[in-house]
């Protein structure tokens, strides 16, 4: 297949990197802070930063998993994506709707476009746009869309809007 892959990482995945990297930096600190205390001061040093230690590593795994919960979706997302796109077959989508976002910029709810196609069952299924500030609708009312379906799983999905949108110019 000749098409490119462009990995559009979510707003909630970069948090999630953020704080999943503080998270890895605290645990870090708290393991210096404790070999500090032991190479000073022997056990009784180790016994004495161990309280501090505790605190920080819970705060830290706290951290870890907030961050892991938002980058571990993100990261099968687009691996699936990235499956579709390399082995998948290619259909045509035609675009049905906008939808909001939950998830707020400046006061603006972000859109995605809503893809509609029809498998071999005949069962109509939907395919989502990443988050963007504004769907074209009128550039995209009644376009076929190519969209990359994985042969195993029909759940994953790829299409480049963008790249659509410039060859529509």
């Amino acid at each position: 297949m000749q098409n490119r892959f462009r990995v559009k990482i979510p707003p909630n995945a970069i948090l999630g990197a953020f704080f999943a990297l503080v998270g890895i930096a605290l645990a870090a600190a708290a393991v210096w802070y404790a070999v500090s205390g032991l190479i000073q001061d022997g056990l009784t040093g180790l016994l004495l930063s161990s309280e501090g230690c505790i605190l920080m590593l819970a705060f830290a795994a706290l951290l870890l998993w907030a961050g892991g919960s938002q980058v571990i979706p993100a990261i099968r997302q687009i691996a699936g994506q990235k499956q579709a796109s390399e082995s998948g077959r290619l259909i045509y989508a035609t675009f049905d709707r906008v939808d909001d976002v939950p998830f707020k910029i400046n006061g603006k709810y972000l859109q995605k476009a809503v893809l509609t196609w029809v498998d071999e069952n005949g069962w109509q299924r939907e395919c989502h746009s990443r988050a963007m500030r504004r769907v074209p609708v009128e550039r995209l009312r009644g376009a076929q869309i190519p969209v990359y379906i994985d042969n195993d799983d029909p759940d994953n999905y790829y299409f480049d809007l963008d790249s659509f949108l410039k060859q529509q110019r």
